[in-house]
């Protein structure tokens, strides 16, 4: 389970190196204007440092102060340059963005997107985030999800598979997901991390989770604030102004994809094999492995660059992709 985002930044990448012309990006453009300003942010050296996240490739149970810093980060004002704002009578949106140029990573934003939500209450977006069956109703971009196994009672290892257009490898990711409910307040972490069982396939490029998270904090019975900051790097051979500018263009509709599903979630869910929920509860959580460290690895698996093969699959490979979709 990964970023909602993901999905459209790597649709229109792919679109874009297909035309190979960045002016393609106006047919995705919103009605309103937007305007946005990219700003300098820290090494992420100095961000983990300062706030003690879960460092790159780190396998750990997490701690009430992992959840604090992420709080406080995603809901720090200063630093962010908001790009797109809209406002409507049940939900406003507000997006931002951190950008620096990072020499060990290919790709290079945050993002942070903010809303005020009405008719929909917290816990619906906090189950909707972790319920993986549920997700291939809404997430058409997921190819596969699984859980690999748990760490503790509120994290698990967790494999996605990104489907991409033709024209462009699909992206997998690993990662450590962490959860917490303290407060009236539901926060979702993940960052990548290595699995010697999990490795990369052949065609598909293993991309980075630097930090992503949500914070969701219950204003009313059916009202919540939602916080979503992702750092993310697709690796391969992505322009880097194709990564932002999708990103940039297309989380806004993919914050209302995912309002809309948390919406239709407990009609779903009462169909649904109702009582599983292993992220509320550990006895379910349980009936997968626990993680042994000797399958953990401290060797990054992450495909560092597929030059042009990245973008530009060859014939063999097209057409037998083009088959399966």
């Amino acid at each position: 389970l990964h970023n909602l985002y993901d999905v459209a930044y790597l649709i229109l990448c792919a679109l874009m190196s297909i035309v190979g012309c960045h002016k393609y990006l106006s047919v995705f453009c919103f009605p309103t204007p937007i305007q946005y300003e990219i700003v300098e942010v820290t090494t992420l050296f100095e961000i983990y440092q300062a706030f003690d996240m879960f460092a790159l490739g780190e396998v750990r149970e997490p701690t009430e102060e992992d959840f604090d810093h992420f709080q406080k980060f995603a809901t720090e004002k200063e630093g962010w340059t908001i790009f797109f704002s809209r406002k409507k009578p049940d939900q406003e949106i507000i997006t931002s963005t951190k950008c620096s140029d990072f020499s060990h990573i290919n790709q290079k934003f945050f993002m942070l997107v903010y809303s005020k939500l009405l008719n929909v209450p917290a816990a619906s977006i906090y189950d909707c985030l972790h319920d993986a069956q549920y997700r291939k109703t809404w997430d058409y971009a997921m190819k596969e999800g699984i859980r690999i196994a748990y760490v503790s009672p509120n994290s698990e290892i967790g494999y996605y598979h990104l489907k991409c257009p033709l024209g462009i490898r699909d992206r997998d990711f690993v990662t450590q997901r962490c959860w917490s409910i303290k407060d009236k307040i539901f926060v979702i972490i993940n960052h990548s991390i290595f699995h010697k069982k999990v490795r990369p396939k052949n065609g598909v490029v293993r991309a980075a989770s630097y930090l992503t998270g949500y914070l969701i904090e219950c204003t009313g019975p059916n009202s919540c604030k939602f916080t979503y900051v992702s750092q993310s790097d697709p690796k391969g051979n992505i322009p880097m102004f194709a990564v932002n500018t999708a990103a940039k263009l297309m989380a806004p509709k993919i914050m209302k994809r995912l309002l809309d599903a948390a919406r239709r979630y407990n009609t779903w869910k009462k169909l649904n094999n109702p009582d599983f929920m292993p992220w509320r509860n550990f006895e379910q959580l349980k009936q997968f492995p626990l993680v042994e460290s000797d399958d953990l690895s401290d060797k990054s698996d992450f495909t560092e660059d597929y030059i042009d093969q990245d973008l530009i699959l060859d014939k063999k490979e097209f057409h037998s992709k083009k088959k399966n979709m």
